[in-house]
């Protein structure tokens, strides 16, 4: 069993030990973070919930391209299965572009229900039931990670920074949906898993069998892998520890064949999905080698996708500094107001990074961040935490892809399903949800270690790390171009001009325009440390109460991540979308025509891709 973090009473100047008064009742704390959680999730989302508008993410509007399918089985009462308008007719529900409501599924339609109450909860915007999800994964990982360290501020902070976490949040305007509802679950699972490990109980295991039908309903199969991924990991690596530190390993051998046995039962609640996907699989890209090699020589593996194709989204290993500066390689979709605009705010993708394009970085937040490594340090040998260091590790590697190719090659050749996945940076959706588990263990060795007097060691290094930060953020404030000169030496003009083309004057404002956004990374990171290790300090020296520290502390987090989060955002009225179904002339025009025909539609010589038609 793992070691949890525990609250512990406040020690007072006069040497007596008392609680402090808790800005909340102890009764009613639980309840008030979730309605944090809620509330953040509205105030963040604002612009959809109250103004009217929405996302037109590439993804989004191709989902909306099948209504017209989905609307005329409904009408003639048929459970849709054939897509009859792409590729001379193709497997709807077997591609799972398209699926029909599932009346014999009582579960899947109980969870419809509550999916629409949360709806309604955000007050139905088109993106409502998505949020709903966000808000099931925000409330998952509050309590999960509570029962590992038993402390609710620390909780609520995790949360709050798996939550808004740069990657995770970006799903709703790309229109990545089904990825937070299979993700949804992936706490209660593990908050499951290790009540299961605890102590066997017939409850837990049921509910186990519906919360793993829920993440399947979703089927987007690369995140339901992740998650049996991480899970494959943790228990071997709770299996193997026992074994060789002669413990008890009934327990985890136990839970791991109670966990087999909830996905055989949630599996055959969706088999007839998965089944007919199975079925297509070998007549599908991901199943069978291409009939024409591409060029270029790409490797192949018999039965998947061609490396190259696969391996296109591969993180770049130079990428990690995002982690901490997030506009390093430019950023990604954000605002752009200079003289490439005459001055007008434009929403452009400037990422020119080793990645094809991507929408925002890989960004966790720098304070939550800090508070993970410190996290790790000082709680790494508690076995729960070695296993969070080793997944994201261990997924960090992964998502190098062909960059760094060290565990990458290995499980494509031979890993069971890996060669079908493409994007290998999609994997550090495991490192955005487990690093702010390992920040709440960090936060929570403070908090829940208040005592009388600092040792002068102690006191010195605290000194030492506040000056530190007190000098890098004075030298981003009165020497502006020290951070820029930082970043000049790693990134060159040559680097953008690769991407952005050859013309010396738009490269070079280009530049500058990185460079700034750069210096500001770095001016916000050291002023966000230094305010939250600040008032840890000032905690620690009784100077600051619990509750003011736990406000700082929120209040940092998630200026921190807002202040990333926003950037690609660009929330658009409503109206627009149905500007772009609005069918155009040629097409009232060739409806006119009741005779069979089928319609190719070039622009500039060139097949559109897109599904318009």
């Amino acid at each position: 069993m793992s070691k949890t973090v525990k609250e512990r009473p406040i020690a007072t100047k006069s040497g007596t030990v008392r609680d402090a008064v808790p800005l909340i009742p102890a009764k009613y704390q639980h309840l008030t973070a979730v309605a944090v959680l809620f509330f953040s999730l509205v105030i963040f989302f604002n612009q959809i919930i109250f103004n009217g508008k929405t996302y037109l993410g590439a993804d989004t509007i191709a989902s909306h391209s099948w209504d017209t399918i989905l609307k005329e089985a409904s009408s003639n009462s048929v459970f849709p299965l054939w897509n009859p308008y792409i590729f001379c007719g193709f497997p709807g529900y077997a591609s799972l572009t398209f699926a029909g409501t599932r009346f014999y599924d009582i579960s899947s339609m109980i969870l419809e229900y509550a999916r629409t109450v949360l709806n309604y909860l955000f007050l139905a915007p088109p993106e409502g039931w998505v949020l709903g999800y966000y808000l099931i994964f925000a409330v998952g990982m509050y309590f999960f990670i509570f029962g590992k360290v038993q402390q609710k501020i620390a909780s609520l902070i995790g949360a709050l920074g798996a939550t808004f976490s740069m990657y995770i949040i970006s799903w709703v305007p790309a229109g990545h949906n089904t990825k937070i509802a299979v993700m949804a679950f992936f706490p209660i699972i593990f908050l499951l898993m290790e009540k299961l490990r605890e102590k066997f109980d017939w409850k837990f295991a049921l509910i186990l069998v519906f919360v793993l039908h829920f993440s399947f309903l979703p089927a987007h199969i690369q995140m339901i892998f992740y998650t049996y991924l991480a899970l494959g990991v943790y228990f071997l690596f709770f299996l193997l520890r026992t074994v060789f530190k002669k413990e008890d390993w009934k327990s985890i051998l136990r839970t791991g064949v109670v966990f087999a046995v909830a996905t055989v039962l949630a599996f055959s609640m969706d088999a007839d999905k998965y089944l007919s996907v199975w079925q297509y699989n070998p007549y599908s890209m991901r199943g069978s080698n291409p009939i024409v090699q591409a060029p270029g020589g790409e490797k192949t593996v018999e039965g998947g996708l061609a490396y190259d194709y696969a391996t296109a989204w591969s993180f770049g290993v130079g990428e990690v500094v995002t982690f901490f500066v997030p506009s390093w390689y430019g950023f990604g979709s954000t605002t752009y107001q200079g003289a490439l605009t005459n001055n007008q705010p434009i929403q452009q993708n400037f990422y020119f990074g080793p990645e094809p394009f991507t929408e925002s970085p890989q960004y966790m937040g720098v304070v939550i961040l800090v508070f993970a490594i410190i996290g790790f340090v000082r709680y790494r040998k508690n076995p729960f935490v070695q296993y969070l260091g080793v997944m994201c590790l261990f997924s960090l590697i992964v998502s190098f892809g062909k960059e760094f190719p060290l565990l990458y090659d290995p499980m494509f050749k031979y890993f069971p399903m890996f060669n079908k996945f493409r994007g290998p940076s999609m994997i550090l959706t495991l490192v955005q949800i487990l690093v702010p588990i390992l920040a709440a263990y960090g936060i929570a060795s403070f908090v829940g270690n208040r005592s009388q007097s600092i040792p002068p060691a102690t006191e010195k290094r605290w000194k030492f790390v506040l000056a530190g930060l007190g000098v890098l953020f004075a030298l981003g404030i009165f020497v502006p171009g020290f951070y820029k000169a930082i970043y000049s030496e790693f990134i060159t003009v040559q680097m953008v001009a690769r991407k952005f083309g050859s013309n010396q004057q738009v490269v070079g404002l280009l530049y500058e325009f990185f460079n700034d956004k750069v210096a500001t990374d770095f001016l916000f990171a050291f002023a966000f440390l230094l305010i939250a290790f600040g008032a840890v300090y000032r905690y620690l020296h009784q100077r600051l109460s619990l509750n003011l520290l736990a406000v700082v502390l929120v209040g940092v987090t998630v200026a921190d991540l807002w202040r990333i989060d926003v950037q690609p955002m660009d929330p658009r009225p409503q109206t627009e979308q149905k500007d772009i179904f609005t069918a155009p002339d040629y097409v009232r025009y060739l409806k006119q025509d009741t005779t069979l025909f089928r319609v190719l539609l070039f622009e500039n010589g060139q097949p559109p891709y897109d599904n318009k038609l």
